[in-house]
């Protein structure tokens, strides 16, 4: 069943769009030791840091409009910062009850692709 998207700054914005506009990523990796802090830390993150999709389409927006003030000298750039997080199946056991509810389990979707849910 299809879902008609209306809130383009609920969903990550690598997710609908083909990435972040960017010439540099960095992927930082880490465990997750303590699930209650870094839940309290991951929902501060979610709200304040993680780019959007509304973001990712301002960007490109922005960049096309300096470009076209500047013309397209590869020289001059316009700076532009974006972030993503992605967890593995274990890190989303350890922050279920943040994202599900203290009483949700979390299992695999069989579709395609797999997909962790709530339940």
């Amino acid at each position: 069943m299809a879902t008609n998207i209306t809130d383009l700054s609920n969903v990550q914005g690598d997710i609908l769009l083909k990435g972040l506009t960017k010439e540099v990523e960095t992927f930082w990796f880490f465990t997750i030791v303590d699930s209650t802090e870094f839940g309290h830390a991951l929902r501060r993150v979610a709200n304040h840091d993680i780019s959007h999709t509304q973001h990712v389409l301002d960007t490109r927006r922005h960049i096309k409009h300096f470009k076209a003030q500047r013309g397209h000298s590869h020289t001059e750039k316009l700076p532009t910062v974006g972030a993503n997080i992605s967890f593995s199946f274990s890190g989303l056991q350890k922050v279920r009850h943040i994202t599900c509810g203290s009483r949700a389990s979390l299992t695999i979707d069989n579709r395609s692709p797999p997909s962790p849910v709530c339940k």
